[in-house]
């Protein structure tokens, strides 16, 4: 690898001794003037490897569709929703109930009221989030695999995880819903009964209680009545209702699934607040306003609803790559690195990354050089994301040792080396990993300061493990506080980004050292 000599004005060093010999203590100050900065490009080798899984339960965002992504393929996401039951089971009016009106399953899309078109009786909403304006194939199903809540391989003694690649599908019961050309719609929701479909209701029948709101977009899906008469109202006033323990055995969720159509299809980042939603008619004795007097009651009609709020959520997600992606992440060259690096949010692809060959690492350690600055840029390979718009690039990318047990990165860490403790939105800011563009060229590229972990690598305190380039979603430090490679928090993110490798004929990987070393006097 190359070295040059550079200069740089403010860069500060302590250094203590004579001749060779350093001491750092957090920022440095040059004492004397035979003292040249130098940078040193070193080698690496990059390549792509599949993450087949992630964890996915009970995300901050859930993600339902398809993801047609230019540079990889086809990503899918599907839902599994398990409910807790409600209190209202066990009503006298829930008992009496003679006829269902509907049931649905609604989840909120992250929608803003356009206050310039809207009007008093007809809001107008923009949808955010939603990738992709084609329609895709939707179908929901009556979920028969159990979630019990204890892990039956840790002894029943741990709760139980779920990640992505667990195959709920191959548990699907009753088809409770199906559409086979579902168009994501802006158009705000009616939240009412009298316009439930097949019935005609006066106004006037609408007891106090039931709202008839308009509220922002949903992703409503009615789902089959017969279903839920037979498994909620002919079971009214029993325990695999009233308790709720038993009524997530009884009732096991619902499953929706999504499938392309030709190919294409739309992808959503969901907002908090799911809710399956029972609205029914029932009997009542009304006492045509002389409660004293029962003998001019006469039998009469109202309508109520009963709101299910999730118990557990899970993310399962599905890639159909392109033929020669599959392979370089089934069959990386490991030996030489790759000319592209893969990076996929959800259960997608990760980038590997090998510092130094083992002749120019025992080199660099037995060499006295100061690590003033290590930093690693990955350019995206334009070629590859032709055609993608850059809003659909990550913002962020996280760069991490991959090694089970291990802490993340140094440089992540809030604790510097005098044992001052640092905040963390200065330490996030300044290891970077962010989507920047060179000014002078117009390349997009991610780069990463990991001066603390090559220090670490080059002093021996620190052995030189791989690291791993994902994409990150939500807050870097979700992931520190859980540094299992499958529980992270880039789980919910659909994006994908192709960056040049090592191997790459122009703008390759660069880790860059900034160094110094004293001259003989």
């Amino acid at each position: 690898m190359k070295k040059i000599i550079i200069s740089f004005a403010g860069l500060l060093l302590v250094i203590t001794g004579c001749k060779k010999e350093f001491t750092e203590a957090g920022f440095d100050t040059v004492k004397k003037e035979n003292y040249q900065f130098k940078e040193y490009i070193a080698h690496t080798k990059t390549y792509s490897q599949p993450v087949d899984k992630v964890f996915s339960q009970n995300l901050p965002v859930n993600s339902f569709g398809i993801y047609r992504n230019p540079a990889f393929g086809i990503s899918a996401a599907d839902l599994l929703i398990q409910f807790n039951n409600s209190t209202d089971f066990n009503s006298i009016n829930f008992r009496n109930a003679d006829s269902i009106l509907f049931v649905e399953l609604r989840i909120p899309y992250h929608a803003t009221k356009n206050e310039e078109l809207s009007t008093d009786t007809d809001p107008v909403y923009d949808l955010d989030s939603v990738f992709g304006d084609n329609p895709f194939k939707v179908k929901a199903f009556e979920s028969n695999y159990y979630l019990f809540p204890y892990d039956p391989y840790n002894n029943l003694t741990e709760t139980r995880i779920f990640y992505s690649d667990f195959d709920f599908m191959a548990h699907t019961g009753d088809l409770l819903y199906e559409d086979n050309q579902f168009f994501v719609s802006s158009d705000y929701l009616i939240d009412t009964l009298r316009t439930a479909s097949g019935y005609d209701f006066n106004a006037d029948d609408v007891k106090p209680g039931i709202s008839n709101d308009t509220l922002p977009p949903h992703f409503v899906l009615p789902l089959d009545t017969t279903y839920f008469r037979q498994h909620f109202f002919d079971k009214a006033g029993m325990p695999v209702l009233t308790d709720n323990e038993l009524f997530k055995n009884h009732f096991r969720g619902i499953y929706i699934h999504a499938e392309a159509l030709n190919n294409d299809g739309s992808f959503i980042l969901f907002k908090p607040g799911i809710q399956l939603v029972i609205a029914y008619r029932y009997l009542f004795m009304n006492p045509n306003g002389t409660p004293n007097d029962p003998t001019d009651d006469y039998p009469d009609h109202a309508y109520e609803k009963i709101i299910l709020n999730p118990a557990t959520v899970i993310n399962l997600y599905r890639n159909d790559f392109y033929p020669y992606i599959t392979q370089q992440l089934n069959a990386p060259d490991t030996n030489n690195g790759e000319e592209k690096i893969f990076v996929k949010g959800q259960a997608g692809a990760q980038g590997t990354i090998e510092l130094f060959n083992p002749t120019e690492l025992y080199e660099l350690r037995n060499n006295n050089w100061l690590i003033n600055q290590a930093n690693i840029r990955f350019y995206v390979d334009e070629n590859e994301m032709a055609g993608i718009d850059t809003t659909e690039y990550p913002k962020q990318l996280y760069l991490y040792k991959f090694e089970s047990g291990r802490p993340p990165i140094s440089d992540l860490s809030t604790r510097w080396e005098t044992g001052e403790t640092l905040d963390p939105n200065l330490v996030l800011s300044v290891y970077n990993g962010r989507l920047e563009k060179d000014n002078e060229s117009g390349k997009y590229f991610y780069e990463f300061n990991i001066t603390r972990h090559v220090k670490e690598v080059l002093r021996k305190d620190s052995s030189n493990v791989k690291l791993h380039l994902k994409v990150m979603s939500g807050t870097v430090f979700d992931f520190i506080q859980n540094p299992n490679p499958y529980k992270n928090a880039d789980a919910y993110a659909p994006y994908g980004i192709v960056l040049q490798g090592n191997q790459a004929a122009a703008n390759p990987v660069e880790l860059r050292i900034y160094y110094t070393e004293p001259e003989e006097d």
